[in-house]
């Protein structure tokens, strides 16, 4: 199906291969459609590989949210939010930003390239106009998405070049490293690092970053990351969150830590999380924990670890983790299974706790990436009877779901306890009520 066949358009801009119309009657959206002139296939694949990537990197909050879209269609298109500006619009208009800016950004940046990278996905575009702002204007706070995808390539395939040279003007050019001017098929996800360094130094200077120097303390990364050695800039995105993450310790040294319980307070007045926060709140939930592994010592591993997460405020956790690197979610997620694998076979502590710490993990469900985690998690626990967490399984077991990916995810997830004879019981007991015929199959050998 064709856009025009279910929207209503007006056209505000026109790129090389794409047209953008904003929805008359949603204004907050627009529509990206491959140009109606086009001429060259390449073109057209560019668009279906963006289609691809945004669906792929889909639930990132640093990514642009691909809406109601179409890759069949003579002219592919999708849905996607209109943003209030872009970084290099934004930058001309205010001038040169400061360090809490310039971090603020870029860690937004470091995110959704965090999540890109992992799934081996490659901007390789990444320059001023392709990074979007949406300002709340009754806040000072704003979002920040990464968008147009359509020059990324999975660098584990030798797929076929989707792009001109950046030579004739598709890349921005004072924001690509010199290994991928040389040649497209150069790049790699360090090159993606190097115009991320670029895209700080535009953002502290207002000029191009080929053309221009800083004064700011940040400029010792963004030399290392804009390294003409791919060899010698950071190996990975964590690795640049933690350059970032050392910058803020070192030029706050009188910073008074906060402890776990202060800043769940400091959140349940507040609803928010500022970035001393986040920091502290990554150490306590992603640091190496001692594991109480008696058998008679499961007081310690409840009180000492669970407690404070069952009785932190409902939407802590769930904030933390939408702002913060996708590893540094992983990391908690390890360490709370291996709580979680140690407590179940201990005593000395109430089992009908439990439940709470179903309870806690399900807070967490609404984010799409840890859905398949939890489940397995949930899983792990009833198999191992307890059944508190029989109406936490249900829900994951019974719910609806939009992504084949997810479904598929989950499916894989609880199979994994496809021997147990609890949990293939409880699966035949709930088949009637079970939406989706991959939670069956799963059980089904």
């Amino acid at each position: 199906m064709e856009w025009v066949d279910k929207y209503t358009a007006t056209k505000i801009d026109e790129g090389s291969y794409g047209t953008i119309y904003v929805i008359d009657d949603d204004p907050s959206h627009v529509i990206k459609s491959l140009r109606p002139d086009y001429t060259d296939p390449e073109d057209r694949r560019r668009i279906l590989r963006e289609i691809h990537c945004l669906n792929e990197l889909k639930g990132n909050p640093n990514v642009i949210e691909i809406g109601d879209n179409n890759s069949h269609a003579a002219l592919p298109w999708f849905v996607m939010p209109r943003a209030t500006i872009n970084l290099h619009d934004y930058v001309v208009k205010r001038g040169p930003l400061n360090d809490d800016d310039t971090i603020y950004i870029t860690r937004s940046i470091l995110n959704a390239m965090e999540d890109a990278h992992q799934r081996t996905i490659l901007h390789r575009d990444l320059g001023p106009s392709n990074i979007l702002l949406f300002i709340n204007n009754d806040t000072i706070d704003f979002d920040v998405r990464v968008a147009d995808f359509s020059l990324g390539r999975d660098y584990r395939k030798k797929s076929k070049q989707l792009t001109r040279s950046t030579h004739v003007g598709l890349g921005q050019d004072d924001f690509i490293s010199q290994e991928q001017y040389d040649c497209l098929e150069n790049a790699s996800s360090l090159s993606d690092i190097y115009s991320i360094g670029a895209l700080m130094k535009f953002m502290l200077t207002g000029r191009s970053p080929l053309r221009s120097n800083t004064t700011s303390s940040l400029n010792d990364i963004i030399i290392r990351l804009m390294e003409h050695s791919p060899n010698r800039r950071p190996n990975n995105i964590a690795e640049v969150s933690g350059l970032i993450d050392r910058f803020e310790r070192i030029r706050s040294p009188q910073r008074v830590r906060m402890t776990f319980q202060e800043i769940g307070s400091a959140f349940s007045s507040e609803q928010f999380l500022s970035e001393e926060n986040i920091m502290d709140l990554t150490g306590f939930l992603t640091k190496e924990n001692r594991l109480n592994i008696k058998y008679n010592e499961g007081n310690l591993t409840f009180y000492n670890y669970f407690v404070p997460l069952v009785e932190s405020p409902t939407d802590l956790i769930q904030t933390w983790a939408r702002q913060v690197s996708p590893s540094n979610v992983d990391l908690f997620m390890d360490r709370f299974q291996e709580q979680l694998e140690v407590i179940v076979g201990q005593t000395k502590w109430s089992f009908s706790s439990m439940k709470d710490i179903c309870y806690f993990l399900m807070t967490l469900y609404p984010i799409d990436r840890l859905k398949p985690r939890i489940a397995e998690l949930i899983t792990l626990v009833y198999s191992n009877n307890f059944n508190e967490a029989s109406n936490s399984l249900v829900q994951i077991i019974t719910s609806e779901y939009d992504e084949d990916r997810i479904i598929m995810q989950i499916a894989l997830a609880i199979s994994r306890y496809s021997n147990n004879d609890r949990v293939k019981k409880f699966i035949f007991n709930n088949e009637d009520r079970i939406k989706h015929f991959a939670f069956i199959e799963a059980f089904s050998f």
